[in-house]
């Protein structure tokens, strides 16, 4: 992906977009109002995807990502719940794009979340299609300005991950705590944050600790 483009009308080259919508018709009026020539759109049934997400075997939506390496991804959920918004967290820290959504959820906690947990842009309510496409300009801009500020932040080697360590640390807590890998990444991501370090350093600690229960 090259996230670096300006997602203007006047690209030649198009965007790979992974649309995640249940209505039909909704899906319908935003292909449309993309259009074929600037985007390639990838449609994924809300309703499915959800009940994959909860039966163990099938397709998340971090896989989805992953298979379709798309340039943004858009969802269009009624009310986010909690799965969601930990599956966006995950989204945040392995891929890097922008996330777009829509949503009839109005309470300033929900919303306050899912921006935490790396939605770029935010709609409420129904939009006008003639305004997606400036959406998913804004969503882009504002997206590479954050990452432009993250980088930033990151002015010393030590401070970039290393993912085979953050895979360790995980599969030390999956043996440990009998947990999957979605919820050891969840426990060492929650448990940076509240100790306002690293999560190399975090990942780092629970193979020492491995380590001493001999359990590496």
């Amino acid at each position: 992906m090259n996230l670096s483009m300006n997602m203007t009308t006047t690209d030649n080259a198009k965007f790979n977009v992974l649309l995640v919508e249940n209505d039909p018709a909704k899906s319908n009026q935003l292909i449309k109002a993309l259009g074929s020539n600037n985007y390639d759109i990838v449609h994924v049934n809300q309703e499915q995807l959800l009940q994959e997400q909860k039966a163990h075997g099938k397709k998340s939506l971090l896989e989805y990502v992953e298979q379709e390496a798309p340039d943004i991804l858009i969802l269009d959920i009624e009310s986010p719940d909690r799965d969601v918004i930990d599956s966006l967290t995950l989204l945040d820290n392995t891929s890097l794009m922008p996330i777009v959504m829509f949503s009839d959820q109005t309470d300033t906690r929900v919303i306050n979340s899912l921006i935490k947990a790396g939605v770029s842009a935010y709609i409420c309510g129904s939009v006008d299609s003639r305004r997606i496409g400036s959406l998913l300009n804004i969503a882009m801009i504002r997206f590479n300005e954050n990452q432009k500020q993250a980088n930033r932040k990151i002015s010393h080697p030590r401070l970039i991950t290393d993912p085979k360590i953050i895979e360790q640390a995980t599969q030390e807590l999956i043996q440990l705590k009998g947990i999957t890998a979605k919820e050891a990444y969840l426990v060492i991501n929650k448990t940076a944050m509240s100790n306002n370090q690293s999560i190399e350093d975090v990942a780092k600690n629970i193979i020492s600790l491995a380590k001493m229960l001999g359990n590496s």
